[in-house]
């Protein structure tokens, strides 16, 4: 729904392409970032397979700045595999994970002279670094659809809800909350991402936009 025909996405964390693949079928063009060297690899195997000529497939990690991180593979779950968190949580570590060091960059200077209609990022905890890093593509994109969980800011990133929200505010007017259907103006979004925090929701993704969907806006309900 938020992707036109010939549109732009960025997805930050493809994993090995369950949602990047199909997604790429309804857009004209997909930058795909995978920072798992592993992942990365049956990623290249499954756009190949199903003919993803549209998707440019980048493996490094999201950051603020052009550096090498320290990565950890989870082996139970490759999906959960993450920078190495500020702070050791058994969740994390059970599986005893390899720990590897992995390119990371910031986005403006990778992804160059782009605007996106859609850019999708779950990259389990590393969402504040990775927003360090992109000012001009949130800038210039239509909406961002971002994973929050408070536990990966307290434990991963080491930041506080405000600073997550600081990176976003100056750049959309609203946001959408999947879980609960509701939709929240701009002046209201840091209250509301403080109160998520605080009852310690957790939210595959929150939507934030430049301006809602066609006809979300008549009698205060999201359709």
């Amino acid at each position: 729904r938020f992707v036109p025909e010939n549109g732009n996405v960025l997805m930050v964390s493809t994993h090995i392409g369950a949602l990047a693949i199909p997604l790429s079928k309804h857009c004209g063009h997909m930058v795909a970032v995978e920072a798992n060297p592993n992942t990365f690899k049956l990623l290249q195997l499954n756009l190949l397979l199903n003919q993803c000529d549209n998707v440019l497939a980048l493996n490094l990690a999201a950051a603020e700045k052009s550096c090498t991180i320290s990565f950890i593979l989870s082996r139970d779950n490759s999906g959960g595999s993450k920078r190495l968190p500020r702070v050791n949580v058994e969740s994390y570590t059970y599986d005893n994970p390899q720990v590897v060091e992995v390119p990371a960059d910031a986005l403006d200077v990778v992804v160059e002279n782009k605007a996106f209609d859609l850019i999708f990022m779950d990259i389990e905890g590393s969402e504040y670094f990775a927003l360090k890093g992109m000012p001009r593509l949130l800038e210039s994109s239509r909406v961002l659809m971002v994973e929050f969980l408070p536990h990966h800011l307290k434990n991963v990133a080491g930041v506080s809800a405000d600073d997550f929200i600081s990176l976003i505010l100056p750049n959309f007017e609203w946001m959408f909350i999947p879980m609960s259907g509701e939709l929240v103006a701009h002046g209201d979004i840091q209250r509301r991402i403080n109160e998520i925090y605080a009852a310690n929701e957790s939210h595959d993704a929150l939507v934030y936009m430049k301006s809602p969907l066609p006809g979300w806006l008549q009698d205060g309900t999201v359709r």
